[in-house]
């Protein structure tokens, strides 16, 4: 069996396919097409937008028995495409109930649907160190992409706002050069490998203030460090999150209360630690990434499994 793994960039979900034999990897258009020549696959999976939807009409009339699986992570992205495309796609795998309600929820044509939900390596994430209480100020940061769906603009009016409060504001992750990160916040760049980790570890308060979002990796690895997030309730955002319990959530787009949540941890210790043990355990019960591991190859070979 030889599966061929496509995805517009690398990123968290490549290390998803490790323990499926056979497997190759392409990530422009151009080396698509090429595997799909030289290699005759059993089996592509697509992850992420990318020109390889477009090519697919054509791909499995030129290989019919080709099974073709897709992943969906949030419910605005590629749900128009999937019902397009219905015909010619064997399995999405949605990453949360909310994706999949997406993509079925009226549609006259969809393809099949499995939800199997991402989470976290927890053999690396639980051992992390977290930083002694040693009086220093409280870091809350921002990690994504700096685009119109995670909305750091939205992270940077509260640092604005927050300037006056004993607070360290930090952001990480890939932007434009034309974006200019004002005081009172850091920026520590593009993060990958031991940085991002390192850059983890010092926060206390995690900040995701997407527009849309579906079960974000980093949500996943602040709370597995014991690490309060504070989120505005997009996408399935409140399926990781049960407000006032393990983390705050705030309505979508509120400026006003975002910050009131973040000034009410910087204020209050005892909080900050139940809500921090309690994401962790979520966690530990319910995101540790290898119980999904074995469904999502499972799924993507064709076989059933048991939740």
């Amino acid at each position: 069996m030889t599966v061929v793994q496509f995805s517009s960039s690398a990123g968290s979900a490549v290390s998803w396919f490790e323990g499926i034999a056979g497997i190759l990897r392409a990530r422009g258009i151009a080396g698509f097409s090429a595997l799909m020549t030289t290699h005759a696959p059993d089996i592509v999976v697509l992850c992420g937008p990318s020109l390889a939807y477009k090519a697919l009409p054509r791909v499995k009339a030129e290989h019919p028995a080709l099974r073709v699986v897709t992943f969906m992570f949030n419910a605005q992205q590629l749900v128009e495409a999937h019902r397009a495309l219905a015909a010619h796609i064997d399995l999405v795998i949605a990453e949360s109930e909310v994706a999949a309600d997406a993509l079925v929820y009226g549609a006259a044509l969809a393809p099949p649907v499995r939800v199997i939900s991402s989470g976290v390596d927890l053999s690396c994430a639980l051992s992390r160190p977290r930083p002694a209480g040693d009086g220093r100020r409280l870091t809350v940061g921002f990690m994504g992409r700096f685009d119109r769906t995670k909305n750091p603009e939205a992270f940077i009016r509260l640092a604005r706002r927050g300037i006056n409060l004993p607070v360290r504001w930090v952001m990480a992750g890939p932007k434009s050069l034309w974006f200019r990160i004002p005081p009172p916040v850091t920026y520590f760049g593009t993060l990958m490998g031991e940085a991002k980790e390192r850059f983890l570890d010092g926060l206390d308060v995690l900040v995701i203030s997407s527009r849309n979002d579906g079960r974000p990796l980093t949500l996943h690895e602040a709370q597995a460090r014991g690490i309060v997030v504070v989120a505005f309730a997009v996408g399935a955002i409140p399926e990781l999150i049960t407000d006032g319990e393990n983390g705050l959530l705030v309505p979508p787009g509120d400026d006003e209360a975002l910050y009131r949540a973040v000034e009410k941890l910087v204020g209050d210790a005892p909080l900050r630690s139940a809500l921090g043990v309690n994401a962790r355990s979520r966690v530990v019960l319910q995101g540790d990434m290898a119980r999904s591991l074995p469904r999502y190859s499972a799924a993507i070979i064709g076989h059933e499994t048991t939740p």
